[in-house]
């Protein structure tokens, strides 16, 4: 039932609230380090710039679940926009990679095998359109999924304000800033 449902938006928030970026510190040619935030200190965490497929090696250490986000040229998939960016970071912490596909062939067969991993749940806000556009474009069948979305709308019926900044405001007490969310993400990586 319901019930079930009710502290959904909780539990993934407490579970990502360390996950919040605040600012940037550091940038190297590979990766860069965000400020995060846990409740009353601070910790960094890594993130990786890959293109093409994460290792194997990767795709391993993802075990319960994943938080997933993906970047594109636009809405309009697959008539019009293509997949730009991939953003994958496990449960357990640690590290986020931050995958530019390859756009000759969009072949990530490691990545494909965490999206396909029943026993991984993948986690994220407004889930639908970066599944169609990893099953458009990676050929794939994911499964497992948890909507942040999705259950905003179930568990927050006082409101209509389900994005995901209205979220990360009210559980967290963070406020994202959504300047990147219109970045060219066609360029390179490492740009």
């Amino acid at each position: 039932g319901i019930s079930r449902w009710n502290n959904a938006p909780i539990i993934f928030f407490g579970q990502i609230s360390d996950k919040i970026s605040a600012y940037k510190t550091t940038t190297a040619k590979d990766c860069c380090y965000w400020v995060i935030i846990h409740g009353n200190h601070d910790s960094y965490m890594k993130i990786h710039k890959i293109q093409g497929d994460i290792s194997s090696e990767v795709a391993k250490s993802f075990k319960d679940s994943v938080a997933i986000d993906t970047e594109a040229t636009g809405l309009l998939i697959p008539e019009r926009d293509k997949l730009s960016l991939i953003q994958i970071c496990g449960s357990e912490g640690g590290d986020v990679y931050v995958i530019q596909p390859d756009r000759n062939n969009y072949k990530a067969p490691n990545l494909v095998s965490v999206l396909e991993n029943n026993k991984i749940q993948k986690i994220g806000h407004f889930l639908r359109f970066d599944k169609g556009a990893l099953e458009y474009f990676l050929k794939c069948k994911i499964q497992n999924i948890f909507c942040t979305k999705i259950a905003s709308k179930i568990c927050r019926t006082y409101t209509d304000a389900h994005g995901l900044k209205n979220l990360v405001q009210e559980f967290c007490n963070k406020n994202l800033d959504k300047k990147y969310g219109s970045s060219d993400w066609n360029k390179d990586i490492n740009d």
